[in-house]
């Protein structure tokens, strides 16, 4: 795959909080090292501070280890303790003002994680941000220029969430900075830094809005579907919160189509009308008796295209009206996503049909598919 992004610019990259989603992340990382992005820079918040001082390290295999063996015993005290009990106790409110959650676990694992040296040592610069509660205010620090024994104590005060269990942090308390600003972009704008690469993950908190510069560049990884509760500090969800993070990135890096799959194709206007036209008389008819009553056959093409194609177009419910090209992708991603065709992976159009064929002599549906399968899986 050719890469659209330009390799020769170094990137700063912006890290917002969101808990477990934050493995997302770090699968977007992998994409991004494996494309050989450059990074000179990471601002993070709360969990992507976190995942920043990994990425100032260079420590993507631990970063990986650690991420696809998460569990609840590496955050909180008591992995038996279900998250969603807490929260349907009606006195929850209470229990967090008063006890909170015990983060040590994620305390220890900070520190076992996180060399202070290598973050100084590293030439990747590092910024981080939290909340005093003690101050007022926010804090946007340079790892590099804390104190010395301050940066494992700071990445956990960019984490601390409201529930958690308060603790004193060389005389002050701290909350997560998501709270009030999510997003880091400000952290890189001011510093000067003028091409941003942010890892969208919309954990919970406040994105406070920010004029970007013209003469900024913003690109970013976003998530196609839901990545789960931001405590849901699981395995097999952020595994595959890891591997959509990795797909996704390379759908930004190679300029790759399609929304829930990842085509490595070009598509032209006139070649998607040519494959939304350019099926049999059988499915011409199947299509127009779906949304117009044609009975002279005469006709057949031109009801086909001013009544069918429209039709179609309507079930998918776009916004605006759909050019060709973005209608006979959303029919294609349809048609793999009913046969069950795995969307990890990197397709070719004509190879993700022929997946969708596979799959359809394994799935025997016995009721009457919509029109638009047809078109996909018998067009010329």
């Amino acid at each position: 795959m050719k890469p659209v992004m330009n390799l020769d610019t170094e990137y700063a990259v912006a890290l917002e909080g969101g808990g477990a989603r934050g493995a997302y992340q770090i699968g977007a990382w992998r994409a991004l090292a494996d494309a050989g992005v450059k990074i000179k820079a990471v601002s993070g918040t709360s969990v992507g501070a976190l995942n920043g001082a990994l990425m100032c390290m260079g420590a993507l295999k631990e970063a990986e280890k650690v991420w696809s063996t998460m569990n609840t015993s590496k955050v909180f005290v008591d992995e038996k303790t279900k998250i969603s009990e807490w929260l349907e106790h009606p006195h929850w409110i209470n229990f967090f003002k008063e006890l909170g959650l015990d983060i040590t676990p994620l305390k220890n694992l900070i520190c076992e994680l996180v060399s202070e040296e290598k973050v100084r040592q590293s030439p990747v610069e590092f910024y981080l941000l939290t909340y005093s509660l003690s101050e007022r205010r926010e804090l946007d620090m340079d790892a590099k220029e804390l104190p010395d024994g301050y940066l494992t104590d700071m990445l956990l005060a960019s984490a601390y969430l409201p529930m958690f269990k308060q603790q004193d942090l060389h005389g002050q308390h701290y909350m997560d900075n998501g709270m009030f600003s999510n997003v880091p972009f400000e952290s890189l704008i001011k510093r000067g830094y003028k091409d941003i690469l942010a890892i969208r993950i919309y954990g919970l908190g406040h994105e406070r809005h920010i004029e970007i510069p013209e003469d900024v560049k913003v690109t970013s990884v976003i998530p196609h579907r839901d990545l789960g509760g931001i405590l849901q500090f699981e395995e097999e969800s952020c595994k595959k919160n890891m591997l959509l993070g990795y797909y996704d990135a390379q759908r930004m890096i190679y300029g790759l189509l399609g929304k829930h799959y990842y085509l490595d194709d070009a598509l032209t206007e006139q070649e998607a009308f040519r494959r939304l036209t350019d099926v049999s008389e059988e499915v011409m008819i199947h299509a127009t008796d779906t949304y117009a009553s044609v009975k002279d056959r005469d006709i057949l093409y031109r009801m086909y295209i001013e009544k069918a194609i429209p039709g179609m177009a309507d079930d998918f419910e776009f916004k605006e009206e759909p050019s060709y090209k973005e209608l006979y992708l959303a029919m294609l991603e349809r048609t793999a996503r009913i046969y069950k065709v795995d969307e990890f992976h990197v397709y070719t159009i004509d190879g993700l049909r022929e997946k969708i064929e596979e799959q359809a002599k394994v799935l025997i549906n016995k009721q009457e598919l919509p029109p638009f399968i047809s078109v996909i899986r018998n067009h010329r």
